[in-house]
């Protein structure tokens, strides 16, 4: 069993929030190129440096995104575009991108820059207060 979880810029969760969209509709919604946002570049630097805190290492570059791998979890993968990053990861590697991806929601620094979906949760998570 696979398991994806994904990071928006937050101005994407607020838009939605703000429309009343439903789970369904906010998968609907993000499928729209137009609707999407495109990370800062203070947030892509920030998505940067906490993924080499986390040993998540920059494995290809390419015009449209970058890819990443964690050292000691082999199943994960991570993808950065420019309005999403998307983890990817099997078995005891779920954990480590769950971890990750949670941070952005409650982690001095990056708390209230960034917005955490995860369809296999039901969709936005919750931020801690």
């Amino acid at each position: 069993m696979s398991f994806s979880i994904q990071v928006y810029p937050i101005a994407l969760r607020q838009k939605t929030d703000a429309a009343g969209l439903d789970f369904n509709q906010v998968g609907e919604y993000m499928e729209v190129d137009e609707n999407r946002i495109p990370f800062t570049a203070e947030q892509v630097e920030l998505i940067n440096r906490h993924l080499e805190k986390r040993d998540y290492v920059q494995t290809h570059e390419y015009s449209d995104r970058t890819d990443f791998e964690h050292k000691e979890c082999p199943s994960v993968s991570v993808m950065l575009t420019t309005d999403g990053l998307f983890f990817n990861a099997r078995g005891e590697d779920i954990m480590e991108v769950s971890m990750t991806a949670g941070e952005f929601e409650y982690d001095y620094g990056l708390k209230g820059k960034f917005a955490v979906f995860c369809s296999d949760n039901g969709g936005w998570k919750k931020a801690r207060e």
